[in-house]
């Protein structure tokens, strides 16, 4: 398997799940693919499909994505500014800049805040801590594999029932990643009344959809009932007694 692409630090990044969700959305044919929850972007930056959807509640997480979309030179100058060295990389955020585009200033500074933060979370600084330097320098090195990536992108800030709305179709796969329940871990969090309007909205789809969600969560059961399945998967740099994570998928794949 090539190397994964890695853009954004995020909490719940499903890189480890990627082989098997590309395999489900193959299997049912549909050309559009979905990243409701999209995130750190890691399913839609390592997917292969005709049109892919990106979408995040938070508009500081999308506004992201939107700038190195709209505004791919931009975003690259600022990513060599911030590498440039290692002491400019510590001080960037307080950096006098003449910024033209003040939606890319933000866009950058979200960015390096989410990077250089305890997983991916924005608040906790951890610039010394775990490469991040290095981490930077390895987005410098692929950016144009990124942006061209991202460039392909429909790139949206909205509610998931907005989305579910807007997109549903019988050519449609929606990939389904709620933010983990009773964690504080985002800007929105989700709730159990949007769990259960999720439910409704599945149920109701035109499309095809693949959702998961860390197994040992008993919310997911009580509202979806029991999954289709559950994969084992390494958890990398885990603490022993915990070398293996489990998911369970939920799922309904229109083969074509």
């Amino acid at each position: 398997m090539k190397s994964a692409i890695k853009f954004l630090k995020y909490p719940g990044i499903k890189l480890i799940l990627i082989r098997d969700i590309e395999k489900e959305f193959k299997e049912s044919g549909c050309s559009i693919f979905i990243d409701v929850f999209g995130g750190s972007g890691s399913v839609s930056l390592n997917l292969s499909a005709s049109k892919i959807i990106y979408n995040d509640i938070d508009p500081e997480v999308a506004s992201i994505f939107s700038a190195v979309k709209n505004h791919s030179e931009e975003f690259y100058s600022e990513l060599c500014v911030m590498t440039e060295s290692k002491e400019d990389f510590m001080s960037y955020e307080n950096k006098p800049v003449d910024w033209k585009n003040r939606k890319v200033k933000d866009a950058c500074l979200s960015f390096y805040r989410h990077n250089t933060s305890f997983g991916g979370k924005g608040e906790t600084y951890g610039t010394e801590e775990k490469g991040s330097f290095q981490f930077f320098m390895k987005i410098f090195t692929n950016y144009a594999i990124i942006s061209k990536k991202i460039r392909t992108f429909t790139v949206e800030n909205k509610d998931f029932r907005d989305i579910f709305r807007e997109y549903d179709s019988v050519d449609s796969f929606f990939y389904v990643d709620p933010p983990y329940p009773g964690k504080n871990w985002y800007n929105y969090e989700f709730s159990n009344e949007d769990m259960k309007d999720l439910k409704n909205v599945l149920k109701n789809t035109k499309g095809s959809y693949l959702m998961n969600f860390n197994a040992e969560d008993d919310l997911p059961k009580q509202i979806f009932g029991n999954p289709q399945y559950v994969i084992k998967y390494d958890n990398r740099n885990s603490l022993p007694g915990t070398e293996y994570k489990y998911y369970s998928f939920y799922k309904r794949v229109k083969k074509s």
